[in-house]
């Protein structure tokens, strides 16, 4: 059998994975916990890891980084809800694939078979990462945007400006308070020399002068 193990902090879909899944009669679920810290002091041996990639703490990401470090023969599979970012990060760290969160449970338990026998699944969920990734970026100019966003996180929200995306999602993404995303973009505004997300959008696409 195959001994799985799954992280995720809604501890409903947490429970439902978990008695799903111990109904497939080749998976045998060895741990259910809520955050990365708990995944990493799980001593069961575990063949799949089936990981949240948004996780309170560690994100899954860090998780599947920190047990590739140490040497864990685990096999990570993550599930996601279209984070461009931490599956372009996912993918750095050599994870076995991706399901989207929605997924059905007869999906997620083949892609769980899929990875223990060493096969990269998920191929849609990378596919359509990366060209949501590049048509972003494509159209921007790189030197501007490099000049305003020198470090990860503002890249990050750079990525949310282009999409409209709110304050809100700005600050779940990159783990900040809406304050601190704030004062963030009011930095990035200044090095565009703009006022606003719309004007610092044209701005990145060319338009206007520089700042």
């Amino acid at each position: 059998m195959i001994r799985v193990a799954i992280c995720d902090d809604d501890r409903l879909l947490l429970h439902g994975l978990e008695a799903a899944l111990r109904g497939d009669p080749e998976l045998d679920v060895v741990a259910a916990v809520t955050s990365g810290e708990a995944a990493l002091d799980v001593e069961a041996p575990v063949d799949v890891w089936l990981m949240d990639v948004r996780l309170p703490g560690m994100t899954g990401v860090q998780v599947a980084a920190a047990m590739h470090a140490a040497g864990s023969p685990s096999k990570v599979l993550m599930m996601t809800a279209f984070d461009t970012g931490e599956v372009l990060n996912a993918l750095e760290v050599g994870v076995g694939g991706f399901v989207y969160k929605d997924s059905n449970l007869v999906n997620i338990a083949a892609a769980l078979k899929a990875v223990h026998a060493g096969y990269n699944v998920g191929n849609k969920v990378v596919a359509d990462t990366l060209t949501r990734h590049l048509d972003r970026l494509a159209i921007l100019d790189p030197e501007r945007a490099e000049r305003v966003a020198p470090n990860k996180v503002d890249r990050q929200l750079l990525e949310h400006v282009l999409r409209g995306g709110s304050v809100r999602e700005m600050a779940a993404d990159v783990r900040l308070t809406r304050s601190g995303v704030h004062k963030r973009l009011k930095k990035i505004f200044q090095r565009a020399g703009v006022v606003n997300q719309r004007a610092l959008t044209a701005w990145l696409h060319g338009s206007g002068e520089s700042g």
